[in-house]
């Protein structure tokens, strides 16, 4: 098999592979409630905290919005005291969540090794372009990807979406580079998939499901970037 460094075409996932985006709204959405709820119980807290990271995942943690209005039907009936409520929790999220998003660490040491060693470097992600820009550019993660080498689902029609190879194939295409000349760098089942239809392979930072089929199964598992830089020293 070959080395990392071997491809020539080096395409990453954004959310949860170059940045930490699942903890920090995770703490975003601890603090808001904190904030917005001073006087409730320990266990009231846990339980808002859990209701709300529920409805986030169901609606999308992207869509605040509509996961909040889901939030808040369940604490009050009266709509100025809800809208209040939004206001207030949207507020403190907002600042938690963009204040202390960040590269997830040694990503950008990883970076640089490759940059140094002359590969191309890619961006493909599901999400809302708008969002992913803004995460790109607070997080300086825009200076290595512009957007020409962007490739985000909300761009294309919904049926590009990974684990479709989709986004993938259209970088390849870009960088005319054949799938075997390219390896995929993401944290998650569809990451994997998208990578191995579209003829590349598959880095997967984090732990892959044990039980998942061969299409989803990596051809690395890292534990994290720290991890990585060790087994590819300088």
């Amino acid at each position: 098999m070959k080395a990392l460094l071997d491809f020539q075409l080096h395409l990453f996932d954004l959310d949860d592979t170059l940045i930490q985006t699942r903890p920090i709204y995770l703490a975003a959405q601890q603090a808001a409630i904190e904030q917005a709820f001073p006087h409730q119980s320990a266990s009231e807290a846990q339980q808002r905290t859990a209701r709300m990271a529920y409805l986030s995942k169901k609606f999308g943690s992207s869509l605040v919005d509509q996961y909040l209005d889901a939030f808040l039907h369940e604490e009050s009936s009266d709509i100025q005291q809800r809208q209040a409520l939004k206001e207030q929790l949207l507020q403190v999220y907002s600042q938690e969540y963009w204040g202390k998003l960040k590269i997830q660490p040694q990503a950008i040491a990883w970076l640089e090794r490759l940059q140094k060693e002359g590969r191309f470097l890619g961006l493909v992600s599901n999400g809302i372009p708008q969002l992913q820009a803004e995460k790109l550019k607070r997080t300086g993660l825009a200076d290595w990807f512009p957007s020409e080498r962007q490739w985000i689902s909300g761009n294309f029609p919904p049926a590009c979406k990974k684990p479709s190879p989709y986004l993938l194939e259209k970088a390849l295409a870009y960088f005319q580079v054949a799938p075997q000349g390219a390896v995929y760098y993401g944290n998650i089942a569809e990451d994997v998939i998208a990578a191995h239809l579209a003829g590349m392979q598959c880095c997967f930072l984090g732990t892959p499901e044990p039980a998942a089929p061969a299409l989803a199964q990596p051809d690395w598992s890292i534990a994290n970037w720290a991890a990585l830089l060790k087994e590819t020293p300088c």
